[in-house]
């Protein structure tokens, strides 16, 4: 009885066996399930959602940052400034002052905007006199020195700009009228060449105190156009580089280059 009980339980051991190897080989080649095209759809239409939501923040942080540049600004600046006066007369020296103005966006797009604005400045030059010097003959057997003396001061100017700005630069033309405080200084000096009769080979030399015939200030107008570009920092506050160049009465010139600091508000 104990034998048959044996064979039976080693017959049933051995058929589990068999049957385990079967099941799992038949698992190995069972064929992959492909995913419902509906599945595949879904994630494609997340990830275009997704990128539609991702675009539309970043033009809205765009415009946001273009309607903070556009309006009201206060800037300082310094530079070097260049004279020609009509006589020839050339000085550089540097050059201080400020500005104010306004800027409007005429339209915007997500890579910026067009934009006018009005400005006025006042600048103050603080570099050397230009000087010409000058020996005529005055026919009565002498010469004269003429020495002039031209002094710029003060310059004030209103003017437009125009340009494309974006939330972190912004280019500009501009165009002005100019308003400048300049002193003029005339000073002659005689010298008068006689025949020595005690030395005819050393002729007598003399020479005339100087004499200011001119001392006069006057206002030259005249107009302006240049160019420059902004690059805001952090905020509202910018730095910005230009230059100017300026027409006067009587083909007199001036050159400007300035960099400054602003700030908008």
């Amino acid at each position: 009885m104990r034998r048959a009980v044996l064979s039976a339980a080693l017959a049933a051991a051995t058929l589990i066996g068999g049957a385990a190897p079967a099941a799992m080989a038949q698992q190995e080649v069972m064929p992959r399930v492909p995913m419902p095209p509906s599945a595949s759809a879904s994630r494609m239409e997340v990830a275009q959602l997704g990128q539609r939501r991702h675009t539309r923040a970043l033009r809205k942080r765009e415009g946001s940052a273009l309607r903070r540049l556009g309006g009201a600004r206060i800037e300082a600046r310094v530079g070097l400034d260049s004279f020609e006066t009509e006589s020839g007369a050339k000085a550089e020296g540097p050059t201080y002052g400020g500005s104010i103005g306004y800027d409007h966006l005429l339209f915007r797009t997500a890579y910026g905007g067009l934009f006018l604005g009005g400005f006025a400045s006042y600048d103050q030059a603080a570099g050397d006199d230009a000087v010409f010097a000058q020996d005529l003959d005055n026919g009565a057997g002498g010469v004269t020195h003429v020495e002039a003396t031209s002094g710029f001061g003060r310059d004030l100017e209103v003017g437009v700009r125009a340009g494309w700005m974006t939330s972190r630069v912004t280019l500009y033309a501009l165009a002005a009228l100019s308003d400048q405080m300049r002193t003029d200084t005339v000073v002659t000096t005689v010298t008068t060449t006689t025949d020595n009769p005690d030395d005819p080979r050393n002729p007598v030399v003399t020479e005339s105190e100087p004499d200011t015939v001119v001392d006069v200030t006057r206002i030259a107008e005249g107009w302006r156009v240049g160019g420059g570009a902004e690059l805001r920092l952090v905020g509202d506050l910018y730095a910005k580089a230009e230059y100017r160049y300026s027409v006067y009465d009587e083909d007199e010139k001036r050159q400007q280059v300035v960099t400054g600091l602003g700030l908008r508000f």
